[in-house]
């Protein structure tokens, strides 16, 4: 089995972005989770993309999945497509998401990969629940 290190950064604008990608990347990471969540404008996420070949994550969390989005559910899945169309090579998608199957396909359609995810905040499941 090969381990690979995700780096998860928080940035709140684009140009942040840039640079906590040139950490992460410092530090050798193999994958880079953009918390899209955290950004305070989301017009130029286009652009994350083009400063790294490290594949790159795309998430969006909302406030009720522990996140810092607090716009609606249409306009946090417009988020996530946006990212899928412009060179995220994943996407983030929370297990349980309104139109998951819709969601899923059309981010596909777009060339990403999909993740999908549940957090449980309170325990670690069994390896057999998993």
């Amino acid at each position: 089995m090969t381990i690979r290190v995700c780096v998860a950064v928080p940035p709140k604008t684009v140009e942040e972005a840039f640079s906590l990608i040139k950490q992460a990347e410092a530090q050798n990471a193999d994958l880079i989770e953009i918390r899209l969540d955290s950004l305070k404008k989301h017009d130029h996420i286009a652009d994350i993309p083009c400063c790294t070949k490290t594949p790159l994550i795309a998430t969006n969390k909302s406030l009720k999945n522990h996140g810092s989005f607090s716009g609606s559910e249409t306009e946090r899945q417009n988020i996530l497509l946006d990212a899928a169309k412009n060179g995220f090579t994943y996407v983030d998608v929370d297990l349980g998401t309104a139109n998951q199957e819709e969601l899923i396909s059309s981010l596909r359609d777009a060339g990403a990969k999909v993740i999908v995810s549940f957090h449980d905040f309170e325990q670690t499941p069994l390896l057999s629940k998993l």
